[in-house]
């Protein structure tokens, strides 16, 4: 990842006006980065074996294992937090007695196909694409 990456996930954290939230944001992407490096350096080393990499990685991780779960922990906090929120908005009901929505809904309805046969109907009046209106060859002609 590049550096215009964290920079954006930082402005982007920079607006979260609860400073809870802020920091943690911050830390977890201080842990990505951290994680990031930890892998670039062990890819990076051409002395070490497979089995090498692989431990060196392993070490990385659990330096870091404490930061991760703590995020993971956070991550499932907020998702909580947005399903209870998600769960609560309602869309206002249609008020029946409404009678400007009332025309508006029947017009919609009434413009609406409300068969197959209606639809294929439709259809090559909707675009000169689809051979409705007139035809582009005798516009063309008329040039």
């Amino acid at each position: 990842m590049n550096d215009r990456y964290f920079s954006l996930l930082k402005d982007q954290a920079a607006g979260i006006p609860n400073a809870t939230v802020h920091s943690a944001f911050d830390r977890l992407i201080e842990v990505h980065q951290d994680i990031i490096s930890i892998t670039a350096k062990v890819r990076g080393d051409t002395d070490l074996s497979a089995q090498g990499r692989t431990k060196k990685a392993r070490d990385g991780a659990k330096t870091h294992a404490r930061k991760v779960i703590r995020a993971q922990a956070f991550a499932s906090r907020l998702n909580k937090r947005i399903d209870e929120k998600r769960a609560k908005l309602e869309l206002p009901a249609i008020d029946k007695t409404d009678a400007a929505g009332a025309v508006l809904r029947s017009q919609v309805r009434d413009r609406l196909p409300k068969s197959a046969k209606e639809i294929k109907a439709l259809v090559p009046t909707m675009c000169p694409c689809f051979g409705g209106g007139p035809s582009w060859r005798r516009a063309w002609r008329a040039i």
